[in-house]
């Protein structure tokens, strides 16, 4: 059964740009540029549920300012 990537978001209970962008890193599209469809599986939908969520990015302003 396929899946489409706004069914894969809703089930996964993120947004559809969060499953979009690890779609685009992780599976095969189909179609051109920014216009390219996913057909997830579901191991795809297990392998996104078990991502490294972790950004790499720290969380909240950082004060550059030393007093």
């Amino acid at each position: 059964m396929k899946i489409t990537s706004k069914e894969a978001a809703e089930r996964a209970g993120v947004s559809t740009i969060t499953a979009m962008k690890w779609a685009n890193a992780n599976l095969k599209g189909m179609g051109e540029g920014n216009h390219k469809t996913y057909e997830w599986t579901e191991s795809d939908l297990r392998r996104f549920q078990n991502r490294n969520k972790k950004s790499g990015r720290p969380k909240g302003r950082i004060d550059k300012k030393i007093h």
